[in-house]
C-alpha cells in the first residue's frame, strides 16, 4: 500500500529534497512546484505541510499544500500558486484520490492542477490554457515571428513606445529591479485596481504582503524574487513581479501607473521582458489563464490546468460530494454566470483570507457587489 509522511518542508530529508528537485523538471519546472517554493510560504504561514508519498522502492512523490481545518488541502499561496501538482515520475504508484486517503485528507481543493501523467484521471472541473510565453535563445526572432502574426499589434505597440519617449522622456527597461519602494508602488497600483473594479484585494493580507517583500528580498537559490520594470525618467510607469526558478518565470502582479495608459505601458514592459528572458537565463514564462485580450500576442502555448475539488475515497466521500454538487446544480439554472463567479470569488477570499472577520467581510461584498471588468 501506498504510505505518506507529512511535515513542513523544513523537516525534509536532504535525500527527499533532492529527490524532489530531480523531479520536478519538464512539466513540473514551475517555480511554484519546487522544493524551495514551499519553504519560502512556510516562512509567512505556519499551515504549509509538504505529503511524500512512498511504495517499496518505487520513486517518492510530492504534494505541498496548506492543511486547513476539516481536513481539507488548499493550493500552496493560493490564490498566487498559478498551479498546482502532485510531483512524481510518470509511473506514480497510486491514483491521486488514493494519495490524498494517505496524507489523512478529505478533499484538494484544486485551483489550477497540472496533471500531465492522469494521476487524477478525469477528475471533474473546469479546464484552462494557462499561457506559456517560449521564446527559445533567439527572442528577437521570435518576436518577430509574433509581429508577422500579429502585425497590427505590433505596429501599434512600436508606435506608443516611440511615442511615450518622444513625449514624456527617456525609457528604461531595468531586471532584475531591486527597488522595494517601486515594489511598493506597483503592488499600491494593483490595490487601486482592485478597488475600482470591486474585486476583493487579494494583496491586503498580512501574510501575502510578507511573502511578496521576503520573495523580492529572496536573490539567490533555487527559487527567488523577480521584479522587472518600466522607467521613464527614472520613474517606474509598469512592473512585472513574481518568482523565478532558475529557468522559469512566474509573475503575480503586473501593473502601471494609470497615468501613463495611454502609451500601455503594460504591454511594454512585458515586450522588453520577453526580449530580456535569455540574458536573465529563462526558458519560459508561466502568465497563467484569462486576460486573452493581450496575452495571446505573445504566449504561443499553453498547458492545461484544471479547477477542480477532488476528494479521497472513503466515508466523507459523501459529504464533499453534496457540496460540489450544490454549486454544480447551479451551472443548469438561469443565474449560472454570476453563481460561477460568486463560487470563485468565495473560493478565493476563503484561501487567502485566514480571520473569520476578514472571510466574512470578504464574502458580504462578494454576494452584493456586481464586479466590473479589471481595467487594462
Amino acid at each position: 500500500m501506498i504510505h505518506a509522511d507529512t511535515c513542513g518542508p523544513d523537516a525534509l530529508s536532504s535525500a527527499d529534497l533532492a529527490d524532489w528537485r530531480a523531479l520536478a523538471q519538464g512539466p513540473f519546472a514551475s517555480p511554484l512546484l519546487q522544493p524551495e517554493f514551499a519553504g519560502l510560504v512556510a516562512q509567512v504561514r505556519d499551515d504549509v505541510r509538504v505529503s511524500v508519498f512512498r511504495k517499496g522502492q518505487e520513486r517518492p512523490g510530492f504534494l505541498a499544500y496548506h492543511r486547513r481545518p476539516g481536513r481539507l488541502a488548499r493550493s500552496l499561496a493560493a490564490p498566487f500558486g498559478d498551479v498546482q501538482a502532485l510531483v512524481s515520475a510518470p509511473d506514480f504508484m497510486a491514483t491521486g484520490p488514493e494519495a490524498l486517503k494517505a496524507a489523512g485528507l478529505r478533499a484538494f481543493q484544486f485551483d489550477a492542477l497540472l496533471d500531465p501523467y492522469g494521476v487524477f484521471g478525469n477528475a471533474a472541473g473546469e479546464v484552462h490554457g494557462a499561457h506559456v510565453i517560449a521564446p527559445g535563445p533567439d527572442a528577437d526572432a521570435f518576436l518577430e515571428q509574433q509581429r508577422a502574426l500579429h502585425a497590427k499589434r505590433f505596429k501599434n505597440h512600436r508606435r506608443l513606445a516611440r511615442q511615450m519617449e518622444r513625449d514624456c522622456g527617456p525609457v528604461r527597461f531595468t531586471a532584475p529591479d531591486r527597488d522595494g519602494e517601486a515594489l511598493t508602488q506597483l503592488m499600491g497600483w494593483k490595490q487601486a485596481q482592485f478597488r475600482q473594479t470591486g474585486r476583493h484585494d487579494v494583496l491586503a493580507a498580512d501574510w501575502v504582503q510578507a511573502l511578496m517583500r521576503l520573495t523580492h528580498e529572496t536573490t539567490s537559490g533555487g527559487v527567488r524574487g523577480l521584479f522587472v520594470s518600466l522607467r521613464v525618467n527614472d520613474r517606474i510607469v509598469a512592473g512585472l513581479f513574481g518568482v523565478r526558478s532558475d529557468t522559469v518565470f512566474n509573475p503575480w502582479i503586473a501593473a502601471y501607473d494609470p497615468a501613463y495608459a495611454a502609451w500601455s505601458p503594460g504591454q511594454q514592459v512585458l515586450h522588453e521582458l520577453i526580449a530580456a528572458m535569455p540574458g536573465l537565463g529563462l526558458e519560459r514564462c508561466d502568465i497563467g489563464a484569462d486576460h486573452d485580450h493581450y496575452k495571446k500576442y505573445y504566449a504561443a502555448d499553453a498547458l492545461p490546468v484544471k479547477s477542480t475539488l477532488v476528494t479521497a475515497p472513503g466515508r466523507d466521500l459523501g459529504i464533499t460530494r453534496v457540496r460540489s454538487l450544490l454549486w454544480s446544480a447551479a451551472q443548469y439554472t438561469p443565474a449560472a454566470p454570476l453563481a460561477s463567479k460568486i463560487h470563485r470569488r468565495l473560493n478565493q477570499i476563503s484561501a487567502v483570507e485566514l480571520d473569520t472577520g476578514h472571510r466574512i467581510s470578504g464574502f458580504v461584498r462578494a454576494v452584493t457587489q456586481r464586479t466590473r471588468p479589471a481595467a487594462g
